[in-house]
């Protein structure tokens, strides 16, 4: 059997294994009879129902973010429309078990090409050695299964991410105005996932300037701004106000900037504010300024508190969040602590680190995003896809030094 064979034969016994594995957990540990699936199934629905991109509506002059068939809710920006548009075919699906087994299926597929993905790329543009690794550590790290297996974007995220950097290493090492173009296509592509992504965009655009590649960072701002300009545009004429990127962003910035802790959803001068606010197309628009300027009260009060918070925020994002049970739980802490040392190890033998700047942009919009809001498990996994490489080949580094050891 030649080295190839076996080496697709290796990678396929990875992937079903994987897969089968993701489908084990969703068929022995999910429930598939539930209808929540979190802000995106409630816009979902609303769509499904005829009444438009929507989720806040009015019982009793309260707001509430839950789907009510009968009621009328007002226009919203709360959530980037992506994972909204993916759920939105499966609700014609009136069998919810059925429903629920088929997006998740989807979402093991997609995993399935994640695998193919990090191999490639592992392979390309890190070591030969090391790509069935990464695909195996992608195949069977516990919060990646576990993420296929949850009612969110993760799954798509991962492999966007994974191929843009794909395409961005590419650009490095053979610029082409086709691959930036795709590159833009892709980013934009994230920006509908997770509007924040776009602060990766402008990451990337504003090191090519510097570095003098400015007409591949106007061709790729260009592209990622034409393709996410609908979703302001749309903003703007429903919700009567400019919108660029969510109505959820002030709730989030509050969240990581109060008086009551990282993670405070409100306090008592928030929630009066917003309760007070009365349906209208601008509804979300005047909630995100209640939280806006609530957190520009906390930043005058506590002028000196940014550079704590932010220490404490990357230390949540980089090791683990102390207020969160689940990053505690011994199959997420143990393996993300045995690959972050692998990555740093990885790191120091993959060879020039200029050559791996699409992923320290990455690895820097990840941590910026966390210093300005806060930080969730989720979000650690959304992350650290862009570090299997380097665990991977610093698994291979560090297995060579023990046979080699061994041998003397």
């Amino acid at each position: 059997m030649t080295q190839s064979v076996h080496t697709r034969l290796s990678l396929g016994a990875v992937v079903l294994a994987g897969v089968g594995v993701r489908l084990l957990y969703i068929l022995l540990f999910v429930n598939l009879h539930t209808e929540d699936y979190w802000e995106y199934g409630e816009i979902a629905k609303y769509l499904h129902a005829g009444k438009g991109y929507s989720l806040f509506s009015f019982s009793g002059g309260l707001p509430s973010a839950q789907f009510d068939a009968d009621a009328t809710p007002v226009p919203s920006a709360y959530m980037a429309p992506g994972y909204v548009w993916y759920l939105y075919p499966f609700l014609f699906l009136g069998d919810v078990p059925l429903r629920n087994f088929l997006i998740l299926t989807l979402q093991v597929l997609l995993s399935a090409g994640l695998m193919v993905v990090v191999y490639g790329f592992t392979r390309r543009y890190f070591a030969e050695a090391a790509a069935l690794t990464a695909a195996a550590i992608t195949a069977f790290l516990p919060e990646f299964v576990y993420a296929v297996g949850s009612f969110t974007p993760t799954a798509l995220y991962h492999i966007v991410v994974v191929v843009l950097l794909y395409v961005l290493y590419g650009i490095e090492d053979r610029p082409s105005a086709n691959l930036t173009l795709i590159a833009g296509g892709l980013q934009a592509f994230l920006f509908y996932l997770r509007v924040e992504s776009i602060l990766l965009g402008f990451l990337l655009s504003i090191f090519w300037f510097v570095r003098g590649r400015r007409t591949r960072a106007v061709f790729f701002l260009i592209m990622l701004l034409a393709c996410a300009s609908p979703w302001v545009v749309r903003n703007y004429s429903v919700l009567e106000g400019f919108v660029p990127f969510t109505t959820s962003g002030g709730l989030n910035l509050y969240r990581g900037h109060n008086a009551s802790g990282i993670g405070a959803w409100a306090d008592s001068v928030v929630s009066a504010q917003v309760n007070a606010l009365g349906p209208s197309p601008r509804y979300e628009i005047e909630r995100q300024e209640v939280y806006l300027k609530r957190v520009a009260v906390f930043l005058r009060e506590h002028p000196l508190a940014e550079p704590g918070l932010a220490a404490r925020k990357m230390v949540a994002l980089w090791l683990t969040e102390g207020n969160q049970p689940r990053a505690w739980h011994p199959l997420y802490l143990i393996p993300w602590i045995v690959m972050l040392v692998l990555s740093g190890w990885g790191v120091r033998v993959s060879g020039r680190l200029r050559t791996h700047m699409p992923t320290w942009m990455f690895l820097l919009y990840s941590t910026l995003l966390a210093v300005m809001f806060f930080v969730l498990p989720r979000y650690q996994t959304m992350m650290k896809i862009a570090l299997v490489p380097f665990a991977a080949v610093g698994l291979g580094s560090f297995w060579n030094w023990i046979r080699s050891r061994a041998m003397r």
